[in-house]
């Protein structure tokens, strides 16, 4: 990707003009739980997607280096997970927004239609 973009960014320097470069992203799950892998059309894993063929590859060539081994992949497992549980609790905890709120950090001055549909609200 990174070739690509510099040989478009010459490409444009030099008065060659732009180039549309397409790349295709992954998704961990879906979109919502709603949202079942037929419906988008992809499916659940891709073997370039996480833990495809490309995070093999880049674990072998790290373990090659001496830069991963199996206590090191435990660890990490255990700290991302424990961060991530961490995380959800957390933000379970936050209190839900209140309905104003919406306008009151949207806006950095009150609209009159806003003040006048949320009367209890402040103006920034």
């Amino acid at each position: 990707m990174l070739a690509l973009t510099r040989k478009a960014l010459e490409k444009a320097r030099s008065g060659g003009g732009p180039t549309l470069i397409e790349a295709f992203t992954y998704r961990m799950g879906n979109h919502t739980p709603r949202t079942t892998p037929p419906a988008t059309g992809r499916k659940p894993s891709s073997p370039n997607g996480p833990g495809g063929i490309r995070s093999s590859r880049f674990r072998l060539y790290l373990k090659g280096k001496g830069l991963w081994d199996d206590a090191f992949e435990s660890r990490v497992q255990k700290e991302a997970e424990d961060l991530i549980s961490r995380s959800v609790e957390e933000a379970e905890n936050v209190p839900p927004p209140r309905p104003e709120d919406l306008f009151v950090h949207t806006y950095k001055d009150m609209t009159p239609s806003s003040t006048t549909s949320w009367p209890n609200s402040k103006n920034s």
